[in-house]
């Protein structure tokens, strides 16, 4: 009897009566089988094909990156790598008046705007993200609507025929209200006049008709007997070019800000950073905001109320407007359909207007799913834990991706890209830009296009020119890399320095000619406190640039110092940033900066483009499969050492970043990214403040219990500064795309990784690390000065943190370069040596005449003498 076998075919028994269609039924399920085998063949090789092309593409992905917030979708998880930005400078021509920082006189105008017709209904309000906008308002006894307004007058830097475009975002009380907005030029005359209501971002492009320092002024001007406010927010002015004017014409006014961003002053791309969150947007619980809840480990939220409502803790994250995210929670405590935990998610706008919630209320304990779609302008959302009904609620694993497609629990990924560096380009054009690239070597590299100097104690100056109203000062000794442009300039305050022109008759111009190696810069008497005959010493100009003005201790602090008898009586010295502030003593020049002083900055374009290493950088950025959020900013300042303390031995926390404790960091924080305890990652055990009651130095501090912290262990800081900074022109980054790519990645970045290690063992093994002597290439006439030793040429060496020099110079061209050091040698700062020279070298009678080595990124010059035959090297030793 025939019986069926377990893939369908028949098995006869010897007995059994088999026709030939019993064959053929046979034939036809092995025939199909065979079929369906070689489909199943077919796709396996096809899968096999795919695989294998795959891994032969080692090619990596590159993509461009925007300033801001954007989503990039990968097929693995890779890593992130920037392959190339271009820097960018702005020079808003306001300086720093548009921040509205201060009312020193509490009249409710920003200091360094005036107003007119002795009004007082103006404030300055400050918005949940920090910055500060000017008020103005309308009251129903008004009776000049041309005096509703605050000035900002003679301070704005303009050029006959040159372009601007001027960016101001108003915002209006109420339909009544009404905006007015004038630019007008040195002599006064209207070059831009926008008048209207709504609440809206303001751009005008105009042709500037005089050379001279214009104005801006803000109304209020609405019709009398209107009542409200309307207020104006970080107006600024950039000059521009015709390319720009092009550009601006097709875009929205929303676009133009976002391409001009507010900044204090001149501005550079400044500590750029790509941070990327992939897998999970909102992090676990212990980095959340907490109200009512309690923390239980690291991921799980403990929830007790007697109320009808209470909410437990908040996560914010970046949004887009028009996606949909999918989430997810395990919830315990549901009761009933009055008594239950939930979630949801609320969106906002720019200026931080709820746009609404997403409630999902659970059925059960368990793990709760939901969707939610962000509507039109959501920059930000917030996932929200909360609860309905009295008792004990919980919440844990907490889950939120971009799109449709809820998946299970992941921990979020963070990764990020960063590198202290400033990048700049030619202000109005956008070009000649500093490059910052990743190397073969896979750290991070800038072809410096611009020098960027702070002028402070680390230079020496002298009196170049006595005018009526201002002294010219010059470097003295220490030059600068050769100019190859225009140098622009800021001021200690903000004001944005003028070129040279024809007519120079007052303080506050820079420039440089041609390919020189030094700067020109003119002075008020009102600033510096010199009178109109005296001419200042080396240390007393040093101390107008460390913040310090010179007056006549007779004649109380706004007086000038005029005394030219030689007595060198009657010296004083006041802060410049608060004239009732002395240095201390009379007649003794101050030598420190107080805090609070910004020198003056200058840029201008190198002769000679220079590459350079970023000593401080962080390159672990990752993408995870799937939908990832990436941010590219600026500002960020990475693993800076602290001391957690607290207000005494006997409180129970400490504290990072508090003033009072003398915890607080270099610059003001805008936003923690990571807490560092030797080099392992602890910023789970520390809560955020954000309190604004004066003692962080910025908008966060951090707190932990006491508990948490061990004295003999190393803190160190990641985080974003609250300053301004310029967007980069463009941004290149790239991933691996591929299996091949992501092998080549993964075996170039071990190769890296070992190279950097070896340099690391290396460097504690022999530190300080000591080189061989290396002969100097001599130049411009430069020949050995011994000979009677011909063997004897100058020579340097690395011996750790110095360079080195033996040997003699003799002929060479002064002051002309004599050798240059390799980069890995050239000196951070300005070194400068004293030395002897004599007119011969063989005779120990020949005269003696002092001179000096300055060593610098340029080379090494002996200045300051004309004799030449012998100058010696031995002993020289200066700093990296």
């Amino acid at each position: 009897m025939a019986r069926k076998l377990p893939n369908g075919l028949n098995r006869f028994d010897s007995n059994d009566y088999v026709r030939m269609e019993h064959f053929n039924e046979q034939w036809e399920i092995i025939d199909s089988t065979i079929g369906t085998l070689k489909k199943a063949d077919s796709t396996a090789q096809t899968a096999i094909n795919t695989a294998a092309a795959d891994m032969e593409n080692t090619l990596s992905k590159q993509i461009s990156l925007i300033p801001n917030v954007q989503t990039v979708a990968v097929k693995r998880d890779t890593s992130l790598t920037l392959r190339e930005m271009r820097g960018r400078t702005l020079i808003n021509l306001l300086g720093r008046g548009g921040g509205f920082y201060t009312d020193g006189d509490g009249n409710g105008v920003a200091d360094g705007w005036g107003t007119d017709f002795g009004r007082t209904n103006f404030s300055i309000y400050t918005n949940s993200d920090g910055s500060k906008v000017q008020v103005i308002n309308a009251v129903a006894n008004d009776d000049n609507q041309y005096g509703r307004r605050v000035d900002y007058m003679g301070r704005i830097p303009f050029q006959q025929g040159e372009k601007y475009v001027l960016i101001v975002e108003q915002t209006v009380e109420n339909a009544s209200m009404q905006g007015r907005i004038v630019v007008e030029n040195a002599n006064g005359e209207v070059m831009i006049e926008e008048i209207g209501g709504l609440s809206k971002t303001v751009v005008r492009t105009f042709t500037n008709t005089v050379t001279g320092r214009g104005n801006l002024r803000l109304y209020n001007f609405s019709t009398l007997g209107a009542v409200g406010w309307m207020s104006y927010k970080q107006p600024r002015i950039y000059q521009i070019d015709d390319d720009a004017i092009a550009m601006i014409t097709s875009m929205t006014p929303e676009q133009v800000a976002a391409k001009y961003p507010y900044v204090d002053g001149m501005a550079f791309v400044d500590s750029p950073y790509i941070e990327t969150i992939g897998a999970n947007l909102v992090p676990l619980l212990s980095e959340w905001e907490l109200s009512s809840g309690t923390l239980i480990g690291n991921n799980t939220v403990e929830v007790y109320t007697d109320q009808a409502w209470a909410r437990g803790a908040t996560y914010t994250f970046d949004a887009h407007p028009n996606q949909v995210y999918s989430g997810s929670v395990e919830l315990a405590g549901y009761v009933s359909a009055d008594k239950h935990p939930y979630t949801s998610i609320e969106f906002f706008d720019s200026a931080g207007k709820s746009l609404g919630f997403n409630n999902r209320v659970p059925m059960d304990n368990g793990r709760c799913t939901f969707q939610a779609t962000s509507p039109d302008g959501a920059v930000k959302g917030a996932m929200i834990i909360a609860c309905v009904g009295t008792g004990w609620f919980y919440w844990t694993n907490p889950m939120l991706t971009l799109g449709s497609e809820s998946k299970p629990y992941t921990p979020q990924q963070r990764g990020l890209w960063a590198a202290e560096c400033s990048l700049g380009s030619f202000p109005h054009t956008g070009r000649h830009n500093d490059e910052l690239f990743t190397g073969t070597d896979g750290k991070p590299y800038v072809t410096e296009m611009w020098e960027k100097l702070a002028l402070d104690d680390s230079y020496q100056y002298k009196l170049d020119w006595l005018g009526p109203s201002y002294h010219t000062i010059v470097l003295d000794g220490k030059l600068i890399p050769l100019i190859n442009g225009v140098v622009y300039g800021m001021k200690y305050d903000g004001t944005i320095l003028r070129p040279w022109h024809t007519t120079v008759d007052t303080g506050d111009f820079v420039w440089g000619f041609g390919t020189g190696d030094n700067f020109y810069l003119t002075i008020s008497h009102e600033d510096s406190g010199w009178g109109p005959n005296y001419q200042p010493t080396q240390d007393e100009i040093k101390a107008y640039f460390l913040g310090w003005r010179m007056y006549d201790n007779r004649h109380g602090r706004d007086s000038k110092y005029n005394v030219t008898d030689g007595t060198g009586n009657y010296k004083a010295f006041s802060r410049i940033l608060n004239k009732n502030i002395d240095s201390g003593t009379i007649n003794i020049v101050p030598q420190e900066s107080y805090e609070g002083w910004t020198p003056y900055q200058l840029s201008y374009l190198r002769k000679n483009p220079v590459a350079r290493p970023v000593k401080t950088y962080e390159t672990g950025a990752t993408l995870s499969k799937g939908n990832n959020i990436v941010r590219v900013g600026s500002g960020m300042v990475i693993r800076e050492k602290v001391v957690p303390r607290g207000a005494d031995a006997a409180d129970p926390n400490v504290q990072i970043n508090r003033v009072d404790f003398g915890s607080a960091l270099k610059h003001k924080v805008a936003k923690f990214k990571g807490v560092y305890v030797n080099n392992a990652y602890d910023s789970t055990r520390w809560k955020v403040i954000t309190a604004n009651d004066g003692t962080s130095y910025g908008q966060e501090r951090l707190v932990t219990s006491r508990y948490n912290f061990e004295p003999s262990q190393a803190y160190y800081i990641t985080y974003t500064k609250l300053a301004t900074s310029a967007p980069p022109i463009s941004i290149i980054a790239e991933y691996a795309d591929t299996l091949g790519a992501s092998t080549a990645r993964i075996a170039q970045e071990a190769a890296d990784l070992a190279a950097r290690v070896s340099v690391l063992e290396f460097s504690k093994g022999e530190a300080p690390v000591v080189t061989e002597w290396v002969k100097a290439t001599l130049i411009n006439g430069w020949t050995p000065g011994n000979d009677r030793d011909p063997n004897f040429a100058p020579m340097y060496r690395r011996n750790g943190d110095y360079i080195e020099f033996k040997g003699s110079l003799q002929g060479g061209v002064i002051p002309q370069v004599a050798f240059h050091l390799p980069t890995a040698l050239q000196p951070r700062f300005f070194r400068n040596t004293p030395l002897i020279s004599t007119a011969n070298g063989k005779d120990v009678a020949s005269p003696a005449s002092a001179c000096y080595l300055n060593v610098s990124k340029e080379g090494v010059v002996v200045r300051g003498t004309t004799a030449n035959n012998f100058i010696p090297l031995d002993g020289v030793r200066v700093p990296l």
